[in-house]
């Protein structure tokens, strides 16, 4: 299997014994996943790409060659933000992205990136919205009034995929933690060769990579993957007893046990190389962290970011509001969930009475499929 595969590349720089099945096996599911770039690389560096097959070598490298393409417009984006950014004496932090791939990964084509995420102070949202517009992104994302970022985008030609920019004032709903962005700044160093721009520490890298990866229910082997790499090569420079005590202060101490305890499931010589100090109490769960076996459209993937988040929050009272903002979200969230042009002045009856209707007749068609599947199935 692919982790596997790459515990060996990461622990014993070499390869495991392998036939052009697996390797087949194993590049459908890199290929799914997105993760290309990041194989070839490794492989790369550690100089055992020519012993793979010919055809793995060359569709990683058609991955690596796609991933590159798009990491160039937007490394190039990003420049120009940050430059009316700097002239703005606007301070801002890039969030995972290009820089992330050249720092941690080795290279700027060796993981897909689709937009430019930035973190700035709060105050300072609306003056970098401004910004923003001025560099022609006119188009925004519908507003989610429990998120804690702003989605802005452009479209280019009709050859290439739209540019984004998420600007960030958190990383977590304020309803599920409470994060003090403010510790995030003071450990953060000019990023050559600016001076508003600032790059994270090692040890915020991480953490918000962890935190990324939790708001998205560990669902992917990306998230697996930016977290193990760091553990793998860089986690010496990692004092979990730092990390957990920063978690604890910003009630995320759990979403990154949990993040932490899925990675090790998948990575388990992560338990000799970086050793936690707990135990995990996984189970049969992370197995359900993959794409490859849900899509994010069904039902089973709300009812699995709905445990997720209740497994991961610290407090009693983040509960409580998790299960309010299910049954009874305030009337923007609603409106928003129904992504119609509504009128949040509208009758809250009304409102309500559409979102479940909603959600009755997506539960509705899920069960229809599903029935159907196994009638087929049986028969």
């Amino acid at each position: 299997m692919v982790y596997s595969f790459l515990q060996q590349l990461y622990i014993m720089n070499e390869l495991p014994r392998a036939d052009e099945t697996m390797y087949r096996d194993d590049l459908a599911y890199i290929e799914l996943q997105g993760l290309s770039p990041l194989i070839y690389q490794l492989l790369n560096d550690s100089g055992q790409l020519e012993r793979t097959p010919q055809f793995f070598q060359e569709r990683l490298q058609a991955g690596r060659k796609e991933a590159l393409y798009r990491n160039l417009l937007l490394k190039k984006e990003s420049s120009l933000l940050f430059e009316r950014l700097e002239a703005a004496k606007i301070g801002a932090i890039p969030l995972k992205g290009t820089l992330f791939a050249e720092t941690y990964l080795g290279h700027l084509g060796a993981r897909f990136t689709s937009d430019i995420d930035i973190l700035v102070r709060p105050e300072d949202v609306e003056a970098t919205i401004a910004l923003v517009h001025e560099m022609g992104y006119d188009l925004e994302d519908p507003i989610n009034p429990d998120h804690f970022h702003r989605v802005f985008y452009k479209q280019r030609t009709s050859a290439s995929l739209p540019s984004m920019i998420e600007i960030h004032w958190n990383l977590i709903k304020s309803s599920s933690a409470s994060l003090n962005t403010e510790n995030l700044w003071s450990e953060a160093h000019s990023l050559h060769p600016y001076t508003y721009i600032k790059q994270l520490s090692v040890r915020h890298t991480f953490y918000t990579i962890c935190l990324h990866g939790a708001n998205h229910s560990m669902d992917s082997a990306k998230h697996l993957l930016d977290i193990a790499h760091l553990l793998f090569t860089r986690g010496d420079e990692l004092d979990y007893s730092e990390l957990f005590k920063q978690a604890r202060e910003d009630f995320t101490l759990r979403r990154v046990q949990e993040a932490l305890a899925i990675v090790y499931e998948f990575f388990p010589s992560l338990h000799t190389v970086k050793p936690l100090p707990y135990t995990p109490k996984m189970g049969k769960f992370a197995s359900w962290n993959n794409r490859s076996i849900r899509n994010s459209i069904h039902v089973e993937n709300a009812v699995h970011c709905f445990i997720f988040a209740w497994r991961t929050v610290d407090r009693g009272k983040y509960r409580v509001k998790l299960v309010l903002n299910l049954i009874l979200p305030y009337p923007s969230l609603a409106v928003y969930s129904l992504r119609q042009e509504q009128n949040i002045t509208s009758v809250k009856a009304l409102i309500y009475m559409k979102l479940y209707r909603q959600r009755i007749g997506r539960l509705f068609r899920f069960l229809t499929k599903r029935i159907g599947v196994k009638t087929n199935g049986g028969a």
